[in-house]
């Protein structure tokens, strides 16, 4: 079932389940989701009885039986399929997760769910990694024994000093493919071959799992995947391990993947366009060897009597190490060059702010546009007052660009001519 974010209601239809019971699902994911995701309201809304609206966030759910595929609020339901591929393509450029961009699989005429272009995204990066063996570590042991192995417990071994004199403390260390790296994988494999549609990717997980045969099922402690590092011998396994964590993360730690009526991944809709418009900025920077890229980082914007006033821009452009110019994306429809003048006035009041705190002469206010590319172009507003900012601008990105061939080209290229045309203009 495909819904819109803060579009219509909608009724959910799920099998040997009564309306009381499908609140009582809601309620958990609405508790669940706010917080894993930082929403300021609950995902999940009812306007009236029995039916539901979506709210901030998109991806792919499974409730019992059914699938809701949640499409962003500036599309329609049309273009729900495309919206995954590009949304693939925004993930990967934000570095929200370390996906690829994927837009078929082979053997399979079916239409994909976003679980399963997460999947088959899983499949390609193990793949390579899997086919020169399992990541190995090792572990330590301790042991008594008659002759040294490893190296001494010096611990121990004062402590056996007259109880077992005839005996050597050891501590050795043993290679094996045991370890938490492994068991996250593993996980990931089980996790996504319980929840694809598509049957040739439930097959090619089932391959993996056999590999996984020695491998532990449960999972380390939630501390430990967290401060799991990716060692320089096992870095082909970091695009795979990166995935995995994501989805432990959604699931939960004691997450059973067979019997659970919630799996999916779902993200804070705002947060996942903020952070692809900063992917692309870092992008364009490193395009051009005077220009730096900054990352919401707080500047202080005025001193009061207890404490300084500070503010945290989107993102800052800097050339030859000074301040170009300021750029906050905003995930809501572009009302600034609304012609009936319903201006998004606390928009231009917080990014003004913004350029005064950084001492820019520029400010830029990016919005998501569902116009193609080429009818998205740059709005300039000069300030009256002399202050700084001198001018501010407003841009349209269409993130459905991704969908099409070469459209993360396309929309770097169309981000980068925009920014030129308004540093040239301020030098």
């Amino acid at each position: 079932q495909y819904v819109q974010e803060y579009g219509p209601s909608f009724s959910l239809d799920i099998k040997n389940k009564s309306n009381e019971d499908i609140r009582k699902i809601i309620d958990r994911l609405n508790n669940k989701y706010k917080k894993k995701l930082q929403l300021s309201n609950p995902p999940f809304q009812n306007p009236e009885a029995n039916k539901f609206r979506i709210g901030d966030i998109t991806g792919q759910i499974r409730i019992s039986n059914l699938e809701l595929v949640i499409v962003p609020k500036y599309l329609q339901i049309d273009d729900s399929q495309k919206w995954l591929k590009a949304l693939m393509h925004m993930l990967h450029i934000s570095k929200t997760i370390s996906y690829s961009p994927h837009s078929t699989v082979k053997g399979s005429k079916n239409r994909l769910y976003f679980i399963d272009l997460i999947a088959a995204d899983f499949i390609d990066s193990l793949a390579p990694a899997i086919k020169s063996g399992l990541p190995l570590g090792y572990i330590k042991q301790k042991q008594e024994s008659s002759f040294l192995r490893g190296r001494i417990d010096i611990i121990q071994q004062t402590k056996n000093i007259f109880s077992k004199p005839h005996v050597v403390a050891c501590i050795t260390e043993t290679l094996t493919e045991n370890i938490p790296l492994s068991i996250v994988l593993k996980w990931a494999c089980r996790f996504l071959s319980y929840k694809v549609t598509n049957v040739f990717l439930r097959y090619r997980l089932s391959e993996f799992l056999e590999n996984f045969s020695e491998v532990s099922d449960i999972l380390p402690p939630s501390g430990v995947i967290d401060r799991l590092g990716i060692l320089g011998t096992q870095i082909q396994y970091q695009r795979p391990f990166e995935t995995a964590q994501a989805l432990i993360n959604q699931s939960g730690q004691n997450f059973d993947p067979k019997s659970s009526q919630t799996p999916g991944i779902l993200f804070k809709s705002s947060k996942v366009f903020e952070d692809f418009i900063s992917g692309c900025l870092t992008r364009i920077a490193r395009r051009n060897e005077r220009w730096t890229h900054s990352k919401q980082k707080w500047m202080r914007l005025a001193i009061g009597p207890a404490n300084p006033v500070g503010v945290k821009p989107d993102d800052v452009l800097y050339v030859d190490g000074n301040v170009a110019l300021v750029l906050d994306s905003k995930y809501k429809n572009n009302l600034v060059d609304d012609p009936k003048g319903k201006a998004n006035r606390e928009d231009i009041y917080q990014l003004i702010c913004s350029c005064r705190a950084a001492s820019s002469n520029y400010g830029v206010l990016i919005y998501p546009s569902s116009e193609p590319l080429v009818n998205c172009k740059l709005s300039e507003y000069e300030i009256v007052k002399e202050q700084k900012p001198k001018k501010f601008f407003t841009l349209g990105i269409p993130p459905m660009e991704l969908a099409e061939q070469d459209g993360e080209s396309r929309i770097l290229n169309h981000l980068e001519k925009n920014i030129q045309k308004i540093i040239n203009a301020s030098i």
